[in-house]
């Protein structure tokens, strides 16, 4: 068996064979040297990983468990209707630079990541409230 594949009950009997190898009259005393050093480098990577495993489990022992529903309501209501959305600053500017450069690939990540758009014509972008009214207000104007 390798070294590297060794676990602790390995390392320990292979340790004691070594010692009593040691007394031999045609021991390699270098070779057996090595093979210490090698058994010891691998005992300790042994400990490192136990104590961060322990350290992990400890951590996540000590987090405060939240049940999936109630991760998935908080999920929830952070999304908000296309209504709402279209009328946060953000969306604005990015409807802004659409209208200035043509390009309405911010607005439809935003609209994607951030509102659910149920009713929302598919392949559109969702236009600002506020430019809604202008829109609106000027056609009435147009009509009478």
């Amino acid at each position: 068996m390798e070294i590297k594949e060794m676990k602790m009950e390995d390392i320990e009997q292979r340790m004691s064979e070594i010692k009593n190898l040691m007394t031999a009259e045609d021991a390699d005393i270098d070779a057996l040297n090595s093979e210490v050093d090698s058994l010891i480098e691998r005992r300790d990577q042994i400990k490192a990983e136990a104590a961060e495993k322990r350290a992990l489990h400890e951590k996540v022992a000590s987090m405060d468990a939240k049940p999936i529903e109630e991760i998935k309501e908080k999920e929830e209501r952070k999304m908000m209707d296309v209504k709402e959305y279209r009328n946060t600053q953000e969306y604005i500017n990015a409807f802004a630079n659409y209208v200035k450069t043509g390009d309405d690939s911010e607005c439809r990540a935003l609209m994607t990541e951030n509102a659910v758009s149920e009713g929302q014509v598919v392949g559109t972008v969702a236009i600002p409230e506020m430019v809604e009214r202008i829109i609106n207000t000027a056609w009435k104007m147009m009509k009478s």
